[in-house]
C-alpha cells in the first residue's frame, strides 16, 4: 500500500468526520481496496514460503521420494500479486514450465506421481496464460474478434 493511497484515506477519513457521505463511501472504499491488496501480499508470501521449502524438499530427498501432492500450487491472490511484481511474469513461466519442471523435479518422483505434477503444473501454466480456471473470466474466455482490413 502505498503513500498516495495512505494520504487519501487520511484526507476522506477527515471528510467522513463531518458527516459527508461521499467521503464515508470513499473511506470504505479505499479500504476495502488497501485490505485486497494486503491479502494478495500476504497470499504470495505464504506461497514463497511453501516454494522454498518445496525446493528445500527435494534438495534433500532421495530419488522417487516426492509427490504431486507435495507441490505447492499458488491461488489466484497469490498469482496476481506475483505477477505484478517486476519481472514476476518471467519467473513464474520459468517455475510453472512443465519442460524446466519436470527437468529440475522430475527424477525426485515416481513415473505416476510425476503424471500427476505434469498436470497440475499445465494448469498452472495455463492459468499464467489466463486460460485456466484461476483467471477464467467473461473477458479471458470471449473469443477474439477479427479485425476487417
Amino acid at each position: 500500500v502505498g503513500r498516495s493511497e495512505r494520504t487519501a484515506l487520511e484526507w476522506y477519513e477527515k471528510g467522513a468526520k463531518f458527516g459527508n457521505p461521499k467521503a464515508k463511501a470513499k473511506v470504505a472504499s479505499i479500504q476495502d481496496a488497501v485490505s485486497q491488496v494486503e491479502r494478495r501480499q500476504t497470499a504470495a508470501v505464504m506461497h514463497q514460503v511453501a516454494w522454498d521449502q518445496f525446493e528445500e524438499k527435494a534438495k534433500s530427498s532421495a530419488d522417487g521420494a516426492l509427490t504431486a501432492a507435495d507441490i505447492p500450487i499458488p491461488d489466484a491472490a497469490a498469482m496476481a500479486c506475483m505477477l505484478e511484481a517486476e519481472g514476476g511474469a518471467r519467473k513464474m513461466r520459468m517455475r510453472w514450465h512443465p519442460d524446466k519442471f519436470t527437468q529440475r523435479f522430475g527424477h525426485k518422483m515416481s513415473s505416476t506421481e510425476l503424471e500427476a505434477a505434469v498436470k497440475k503444473v499445465n494448469q498452472v501454466m495455463g492459468s499464467l496464460n489466463k486460460d485456466g480456471p484461476l483467471f477464467a473470466t467473461p473477458e479471458s474466455a470471449a473469443p477474439l474478434k477479427k479485425k476487417s482490413l
